[in-house]
């Protein structure tokens, strides 16, 4: 909702009180319950600009506010600051004497902080997306932003544990949340479309397009499933001088921390059996514990090989990655 820039103080001051006023209210016909009931040909001239700023202040229009709607204030208490409040009554008339205007009335209850002041947010918050801020430019009084519902309810949560949304994004850090979110979502989807045995297939297309981009004529085979003698992915890369470079890949969808040593010990089979010259562990575990660390780097010095293990945010890299390229070609 857009307010009065001229008397940003007094209308504050009203919202801190529970009162949102609304301006083209200095005429005692300006009443929009008056308005309402008034056949539009009778209608004078400041009666039409009335109705036509403030008429979603009367709950009987069919878009009105209603009991429990929250309502976004735009440059309140002050510039490049959004004050909220929730509608806890009905529209009344009163203008306000030392005014002169300011008639139109809805009972509200303001958010506050806890030292009674009106609590706030900055538009470049984290917690606000662009679109709200670019629906923030409307030149009407009132307009709807339910489309940003969600994004709302997780500022006023903010808020209602004293939060404070006072500090604006930088370019860098909006960066970097968007990376942050684009990998959480990314993993999402590859949980929901992959089950454990199916991570494997995924797993063959990334590598594919990882290595082939650097070894045309490298082979990334799956070889999961009855008789796998420990990976689940072999990678053969051709040496010019014929000689072959095979990388065994074990694949583990996991939770949490990565703790299971089998993975390690199928990485030593693999050796034994496929003749690899280096193991990768590819888990969907956030990180590994220092167990499974230390297990790591002795079988490394056991087996004279290359052994390393890829969590899930540079698996998720790998996909996107892929994505990107797949995307291009």
């Amino acid at each position: 909702m857009r307010t009065d820039s001229r008397a940003r103080d007094f209308i504050a001051a009203e919202l801190k009180a529970g009162r949102l006023r609304q301006g083209w209210g200095h005429e005692a016909n300006q009443d929009l319950r008056v308005i309402h009931s008034t056949p539009r040909a009778d209608r004078v001239a400041h009666q039409h600009a009335a109705w036509r700023g403030n008429r979603r202040l009367l709950e009987a229009t069919g878009d009105g506010l209603q009991l429990g709607d929250v309502v976004v204030f735009p440059n309140v208490p002050e510039p490049g600051r959004w004050a909220f409040a929730r509608i806890t009554g009905g529209y009344r008339y009163e203008i306000d004497a030392n005014q002169g205007d300011y008639g139109h009335i809805r009972e509200v209850e303001p958010w506050l902080t806890g030292g009674g002041e009106l609590a706030w947010v900055v538009p470049n918050h984290e917690l606000v997306p662009a679109p709200m801020r670019r629906s923030m430019t409307c030149r009407s009084r009132m307009w709807s932003v339910d489309a940003f519902g969600e994004a709302i309810e997780l500022v006023l949560s903010a808020l209602e544990k004293g939060q404070a949304l006072t500090d604006a994004q930088s370019p860098d850090e909006r960066f970097s949340t968007f990376v942050g979110s684009m990998r959480s979502e990314a993993y999402k989807l590859v949980d929901h479309g992959w089950g454990a045995a199916e991570l494997e297939d995924l797993v063959v297309r990334v590598l594919r397009n990882r290595y082939r981009a650097s070894h045309p004529n490298a082979r990334v085979d799956p070889k999961g499933g009855t008789g796998e003698h420990g990976i689940d992915v072999l990678v053969t890369l051709p040496d010019p001088l014929g000689v072959s470079l095979k990388i065994g890949v074990q694949v583990k969808k996991h939770e949490g921390v990565e703790t299971g040593l089998r993975s390690l010990e199928q990485i030593a089979e693999a050796r034994e059996y496929w003749g690899i010259h280096a193991g990768i562990v590819l888990t969907t575990a956030t990180e590994v514990s220092e167990e499974y660390e230390a297990k790591r780097e002795a079988l490394t010095e056991e087996l004279g090989i290359d052994v390393q293990v890829l969590c899930r945010g540079q698996f998720v890299d790998l996909v996107l990655e892929h994505v990107a390229a797949e995307s291009s070609a």
